[in-house]
């Protein structure tokens, strides 16, 4: 039986270990790649909902409220939404009028411009004044025994820690190396001075700037308020509307499958739109899903291939192992073809997300219950029980066929193709 040395092991690792790094890259770049045609198809179903829930709900009018919810069957789409609309224009104008009517609100020019406002002058002479203490306060505190020496009067003739005591030294030693960061003092009994001065005045700014503080943001929250208020008061009927829409949208995509067929079939114009909303949300789950259970599991495997080789290549490089061989089963299983396989799985995972991102015949799709995008969208070329949900669905089907549509230059013709005849993952591991 033939086997391997060290040398040759050493060999293949740096080999695979370089060609690992070059399948990294490109397996990153394909991750900005993915992420950039999520985002896009992501904006593009948003806007697909869009349109479809705008062109159901057309206007905040209990006649349009009542047309959207004999389509969709959303009850929470009637009068109660005018009522809540009429509350809250009262209340926002109860609040407009109360802010109106408060000094810190009709003062606020004389209280908070940034430049002449009377707090905001205020203000920035405690802080100024702050600027001029609070340097040599954290200095001093900035040793930790510091506050001690103060307590036990260090400095000063209450100083009564005796020489034989540990802390006297303790205390002696932390003297010193404050008095280092302050060279201009001629003795810890002056530092002490003015550091408790300083102190006490810190204390007496300290309350007086955050009670500036607190005024200051109340009359800015005021403002803010204020500004909140105006602004859906000026806008409330466009922003009822935009709430509606959004919970019909939601509503829509909560919809159990096939629940909207029925409905929609009456408004061709609708079901359209509906059909294209719907295929771009399953090409955005799809291109994740791919991205997930293909790219992501590429990339942690990868990394492990390279850690292992990595330790291995150490491992196999002290003396004690000098003489290791290895059969040739072993070897070839770990460094035979590698790179053969990584390159399928990225050019078939390149296929499929190419695939699902160009696809755009949103009109051959369906609403109805157990219709299956994932043929429509790849044609039935790509197998999809990589994927649990499109696995599920065909183990709950077991006679469905997809009927895929051939194209040539006089007419279409349909062929029925068996979704497990189309390209397959499985032997690209």
């Amino acid at each position: 039986m033939s086997t391997y040395s060290v040398a040759d092991f050493q060999r293949s690792a740096q080999q695979r270990m370089n060609e690992i790094e070059q399948e990294l890259r490109e397996v990153q770049q394909k991750a900005r790649q993915h992420f950039e045609r999520k985002t896009e198809l992501t904006a593009r179903r948003d806007q697909a909902e869009m349109e479809l829930v705008s062109t159901i709900l057309t206007a905040f009018t209990p006649e349009a409220l009542d047309r959207a919810r004999a389509i969709t069957g959303f009850q929470p789409l009637n009068a109660g939404l005018i009522e809540a609309m009429h509350q809250e224009r009262r209340q926002l104008q109860e609040r407009v009028a109360q802010i109106e009517a408060d000094d810190r609100f009709l003062d606020r020019e004389r209280l908070r411009h940034p430049d002449s406002g009377e707090l905001a002058l205020a203000m920035q002479r405690i802080n100024e004044h702050r600027k001029a203490l609070a340097p040599l306060v954290d200095k001093c505190r900035s040793n930790k025994r510091f506050e001690h020496l103060i307590e036990v009067g260090y400095g000063t003739s209450e100083y009564k820690v005796g020489f034989w005591r540990v802390s006297y030294y303790l205390d002696w030693k932390a003297g010193d190396e404050v008095m280092e960061l302050f060279p201009d003092k001629k003795s810890f009994k002056e530092l002490r001075e003015e550091y408790l001065e300083n102190s006490r005045a810190l204390a007496d700014l300290d309350p007086r700037l955050q009670e500036l503080q607190r005024e200051w943001d109340a009359g800015v929250k005021l403002e803010n308020d204020y500004n909140e208020a105006t602004y859906r008061l000026a806008n409330l009927e466009a922003l009822h509307l935009d709430e509606a829409r959004k919970s019909l949208g939601q509503f829509l995509a909560d919809c159990p499958e096939g629940a909207l067929a029925s409905r929609l079939e009456r408004h061709p114009e609708l079901e359209t739109m509906a059909k294209r909303w719907a295929g771009l949300q399953e090409q955005v789950r799809y291109l994740e899903r791919a991205n997930e259970l293909v790219l992501t599991s590429l990339l942690n495997d990868l990394s492990k291939e390279k850690d292992k080789l990595q330790k291995d290549y150490w491992k196999y490089s002290r003396p004690k192992n000098a003489y290791v061989r290895f059969p040739e089963a072993a070897f070839q299983s770990r460094f035979a073809h590698r790179r053969e396989k990584v390159r399928k799985r990225l050019d078939r995972y390149g296929t499929t997300v190419e695939t699902i991102y160009v696809f755009d015949d949103y009109d051959r799709g369906s609403l109805a219950e157990n219709f299956l995008w994932w043929d429509l969208v790849t044609d039935g070329q790509i197998d999809g029980n990589f994927m649990p949900e499109v696995q599920q669905y065909y183990q709950r089907h077991p006679g469905y066929r997809y009927e895929r549509r051939r194209h040539d230059d006089s007419e279409a013709a349909a062929a029925s193709v068996s979704s497990s005849s189309s390209t397959s993952y499985d032997d690209a591991s």
